[in-house]
């Protein structure tokens, strides 16, 4: 066996499903492709907004852009490819797991060395372990982030545990939901909606953590093509996407639920938990304007929204908070308390009553908007 570090190097299993499962992933996989290559198209005849359901900002097309790169690679839909999407996630992540660390201008689409885990830097390897303990050492069991091995999963050994820069993200964001009583007030079985949701490994997370009757992902179809796939591989969960010939997206018991951003207006009912991580400050004004206006109204009453975003402005983008917060009665900025590092943005949790987030059991009523 391999080490870095001194930590045991771990790999997934490049052996392909069984044909009748491979069929299936590309079966999804192709019809969300449909839903992107489709979009204009879609947007025209159903006279939806352009301005919010086009790409913009750090998601446009544009050439040389390393995410629309890695959408035309990733939809060969060839098991050489989908075997590989973990280690092509840099986009999402900041983190290409063939390239630790990973620095700017590296690409998600250049051909993977064999044994690329032996150029992996050493005190990078060892700085990643010493924040994952701090995150993970007084955790409950059940709240440790593992994701299975699949689709070119990578890491190092600690223990009995899978620790890698990707996996030192996720605990933080669950950290932080957990530190501020987000899972106890959701109780069991909640509905959740993540808007972004990149590779998909919050949604694994969450899931597994909430046990929630409906995951939605609304987010680009080509970001939707990697997480979908991502999900269809790692976790049992029916997958399915929502397509402009559906009705209105209500709970279904137990799915987890594809939705191309511009059919977020289908969305109906209430969600008890509302997620966002790091894509909202890298939308344009009126998207995030347009989202906080939608997520207002399918927030459940006594419902929390959860974002972490960081304050983009100084790179031409925004600082989605700005325009978040208009449409939220109260916000709790759990920066101001956490004892945790944050390394992804400022934390908040956004509702329509005031969250104590020390007694996350107890309402204080639903407020005025």
């Amino acid at each position: 066996m391999e080490h870095v570090a001194g930590f045991p190097v771990v790999t997934s299993d490049d052996a392909p499903p069984p044909p009748a499962v491979l069929e299936r992933a590309q079966a999804l996989g192709s019809s969300i492709i449909r839903a992107a290559d489709a979009r204009e198209q879609i947007v025209d005849d159903l006279k939806l907004d352009k301005q919010f359901s086009l790409p913009g900002a750090n998601w446009r097309p544009a050439q040389g852009n390393d995410y629309w790169l890695l959408f035309r690679l990733m939809r060969s839909l060839r098991w050489e490819q989908i075997r590989e999407l973990r280690l092509r996630c840099g986009v999402f992540t900041g983190h290409l797991l063939t390239d630790l660390p990973t620095v700017a201008g590296m690409s998600s689409v250049a051909p993977i060395k064999p044994n690329f885990y032996r150029d992996w830097d050493r005190s990078y390897v060892k700085a990643s372990t010493v924040h994952w303990h701090f995150l993970a050492d007084e955790m409950p069991e059940d709240l440790l982030f593992q994701p299975p091995l699949v689709l070119g999963e990578c890491g190092w050994r600690v223990g009995e545990k899978l620790v890698s820069p990707d996996v030192v993200s996720m605990q933080e964001y669950i950290n932080l939901m957990y530190e501020a009583g987000i899972f106890e007030h959701c109780c069991s079985n909640p509905r959740v909606l993540e808007i972004g949701g990149g590779y998909g490994g919050l949604a694994l997370a969450l899931q597994r953590i909430l046990k929630p009757r409906q995951y939605v992902i609304c987010d680009l179809p080509e970001s939707l093509l990697m997480s979908g796939l991502y999900l269809f591989f790692a976790q049992q969960v029916p997958v399915r996407l929502l397509q402009e010939t559906d009705g209105s997206a209500d709970e279904n018991a137990g799915e987890l639920l594809l939705v191309p951003n511009y059919l977020f207006g289908r969305l109906a009912g209430e969600f008890d938990l509302i997620v966002n991580t790091l894509s909202m400050s890298e939308m344009t004004a009126h998207q995030a304007s347009t989202y906080g206006a939608g997520l207002s109204r399918l927030l459940h009453p006594r419902g929390l929204f959860y974002e972490q975003n960081y304050d983009n402005r100084h790179i031409g983008f925004i600082y989605c908070k700005e325009y978040l917060a208009p449409h939220f009665a109260f916000e709790v900025d759990l920066s101001t308390s956490t004892k945790y590092p944050l390394t992804h943005g400022i934390p908040h949790v956004r509702s329509h009553f005031k969250f104590d987030r020390r007694n996350p059991m107890e309402f204080a009523g639903a407020a005025p908007r």
